[in-house]
């Protein structure tokens, strides 16, 4: 599906070319710059698309973060730079503490401290 788009576009590119070449004298320097600066951009463009998201709800249960501020019970995370909304399991959790999460509910993670589950 992404070839298709990325042909469409280099059709849509070479038309322009063409058109734009009977009307203003281009140098050959600039088309090949135009053609290496559209190629480059196309390729940009399929490994993003191609590329899976590394954070989202589905796979959030076993990542690590560390509470932005207490949770008791409720607060905020940090993972890998995203803030997340989250709740203590069990006990109060202070700031700057590693967590692991161990569930969600909606958009709420449940938590418990690391060394919790590390010692356990």
């Amino acid at each position: 599906m992404a070839a298709v788009s990325l042909l469409d576009d280099a059709i849509i590119l070479t038309v322009v070319i063409l058109i734009l070449s009977r009307f203003v004298h281009l140098p050959v320097w600039l088309i090949v710059l135009i053609a290496l600066l559209f190629v480059g951009w196309a390729f940009m463009s399929y490994f993003a698309i191609r590329k899976s998201p590394q954070l989202g709800f589905e796979n959030m249960v076993g990542a690590t973060g560390v509470t932005l501020d207490s949770l008791t019970p409720k607060g905020t995370i940090r993972i890998d730079h995203e803030r997340w909304a989250a709740r203590a399991r069990g006990d109060h959790i202070g700031a700057g503490v590693a967590v692991l999460v161990v569930g969600q509910s909606g958009l709420l993670l449940t938590v418990v401290k690391k060394e919790q589950m590390e010692s356990s």
